[in-house]
């Protein structure tokens, strides 16, 4: 029985050190962890609308995205119907780069979230919402306004064919198909586009026929 005795000692040991050493590298991971969360810098690996912002200070990820925002901001959008062309930047079309949220949303990366996930965001290059967008705030009110001057511009009622006498001559008067914007369409294809980095949106039109 001692001789079992002897045997079992060096296995436990060994248990015993396998337990401390988890017991303490997951002690030092959540350590680190809450240092970080502590710390002004973004979490490694964090990309957002293809722009790498791990390692940062908030004021530096800050002024970056501020420069990205401001140059997408300034990329013409162009609407296109038929043979027309309508040209705007995100703004008068009514849209606003919010990346001051995706700041907010950016540091909140290992600072937010149970502990597990936190940990793994802060100690590897996995963890979910690395990778996200810049968000762009849309007023679709002021969408449907720029629509409905498309529509007037390119609208165009159909003419059917009529019968109409002239000193006695009988004249024949030929209908014309119509052409028209489809607005619900056209709002909802620009909203679309200006969320995203689609910057020509072709807008959906439809012929009228005439009915005689």
């Amino acid at each position: 029985m001692e001789d079992e005795e002897i045997k079992r000692r060096p296995g436990r040991l060994w248990a015993g050190i396998a337990i401390a050493v988890v017991v303490v590298a997951l002690a030092v991971a959540i350590i680190a962890t809450l240092t970080f969360g502590s710390g002004d810098r973004i979490c490694r690996g964090v990309v957002v609308s293809g722009v790498k912002l791990g390692g940062m200070t908030r004021t530096q990820a800050a002024g970056t995205l501020c420069d990205w925002a401001r140059a997408r901001a300034n990329k013409r959008v162009i609407l296109t119907a038929l043979d027309s062309r309508w040209i705007g930047k995100l703004p008068d079309f009514g849209a606003r780069v919010d990346w001051r949220k995706a700041v907010d949303q950016a540091y909140s990366v290992g600072r937010t979230g149970n502990i597990v996930k936190r940990v793994i965001c802060v100690l590897t290059s996995h963890g979910g919402g690395k990778r996200f967008t810049v968000p762009t705030a849309v007023d679709d009110a002021h969408v449907r306004k720029t629509v409905s001057k498309v529509a007037r511009a390119v609208n165009r009622p159909h003419k059917d064919a009529r019968l109409s006498e002239d000193d006695g001559r009988l004249e024949i008067v030929q209908d014309a198909v119509g052409i028209k914007l489809v607005e619900n369409a056209a709002v909802k294809a620009v909203s679309e586009a200006l969320c995203s980095d689609k910057l020509i949106v072709p807008l959906p039109v439809v012929a009228e026929k005439p009915e005689v």
